[in-house]
């Protein structure tokens, strides 16, 4: 949730904002004006006040886009660093399933997300999987609506969200050595996973209502529960954590916009794409490396693309002839994952290798 969506987050497709009528028929995009200026209920992948039924923002799920026409990013034109020239890209795709999510990578290559049909489960691909050495595994919670997985590390724990069969609550949940246990911030009442690194230490976000006016992150460390907030903000969520316990995520101006942010050794430090507006961040791996997707005007309505951030230096990432990609998570040999639409709107995960091994 993704990532998520992260968020990953989550993130969001480019020039498309797939309408979800067929889910919520009553739901509709205003021509005139940003999607997250909408009330709730209306499009995945806006940022704001625009959420699900459950209160959820929809950036922090699936992460979808408008009814423009559909126009992938020009091949060769990534500007510095291109992505396609450093990176070999695979698709990843649950067999059978109609739409597949990746949003954890572990250093063994172990992969898990979300797969099924689009917003069929409060917003969110309703099974979760693992794909570990080509083969792929269900993975659900007991007794659960849908499950979905957004992080592993190198232990092979699985952090994830699940929502529950009674009354529609959102909690988090760690699978370790086969064994499910569920966690919840205090007074939380809908919260989702971001990821987890090599200590046990998860990052993600949570609500205290169901309304989820203001989302605040969280670092969940030996037991103790850590709101992740910068300074002088109101709302923010926790999407990436590593093993040196930097965290990445991001936060909201007074106009909406979406922000980025590291925190590291206690100290805030924005992050963004150079020139873009809006910024929708995901994993940090040891290294420091940071993956996120970027938009040059609103990640409502505009042309969303995604990109690594490594020793100061951003590089688009974008697989080939997609009409969006959203980087969600990074492992330590710089191998990328996320989701890409194509041109008939499907979604499907990837993987993104560096040309020439591993880092």
């Amino acid at each position: 949730m993704t990532k998520h969506l992260h968020f990953h987050e989550l993130a969001l497709t480019l020039l498309v904002l797939l309408l979800i009528a067929a889910a919520w028929p009553q739901q509709s995009l205003a021509a005139d004006g940003p999607a997250r200026a909408v009330a709730t209920e209306s499009v995945a992948g806006v940022p704001g006040n625009v959420k699900n039924e459950d209160g959820v923002p929809y950036r922090r799920l699936l992460l979808l886009t408008t009814s423009v026409p559909l126009i992938p990013e020009p091949d060769g034109r990534q500007g510095a660093g291109a992505g396609h020239s450093r990176y070999s890209f695979t698709s990843i795709d649950f067999p059978g399933a109609p739409g597949t999510l990746a949003a954890g990578i572990n250093d063994a290559g172990q992969i898990v997300g979300q797969y099924g049909s689009l917003f069929s489960c409060h917003g969110l691909m309703p099974n979760g999987f693992l794909l570990s050495g080509g083969v792929y595994s269900d993975v659900t919670y007991p007794s659960s609506q849908c499950s979905t997985l957004e992080g592993i590390n190198d232990q092979g724990q699985i952090v994830g969200t699940y929502i529950d069969n009674s009354v529609a609550d959102w909690h988090g949940f760690v699978l370790s050595s086969g064994s499910f246990t569920s966690f919840d911030p205090p007074g939380s009442v809908i919260m989702i996973s971001g990821s987890i690194n090599a200590l046990g230490q998860i990052a993600g976000l949570y609500c205290d209502t169901n309304e989820c006016p203001d989302e605040l992150g969280f670092e969940l460390s030996n037991g103790q529960f850590t709101n992740i907030l910068p300074p002088g903000e109101t709302t923010a969520d926790a999407q990436g954590i590593n093993d040196l316990g930097q965290i990445t995520g991001d936060w909201f101006d007074a106009n909406g916009f979406l922000h980025g942010f590291v925190l590291s050794g206690g100290v805030y430090t924005s992050i963004g794409f150079p020139g873009a507006p809006e910024n929708l961040i995901g994993g940090i791996n040891d290294a420091g490396q940071i993956v996120g997707a970027y938009s040059r005007s609103n990640l409502a309505n505009v042309p969303v693309h995604g990109f690594l951030l490594s020793d100061g230096k951003y590089t688009r990432i974008n697989f080939p002839s997609a009409v969006s990609t959203q980087p969600i998570g990074i492992n330590n040999r710089g191998q990328i994952v996320g989701y890409y639409v194509d041109a008939a709107g499907v979604y499907h995960g990837f993987v993104a290798t560096p040309n020439g091994g591993c880092q």
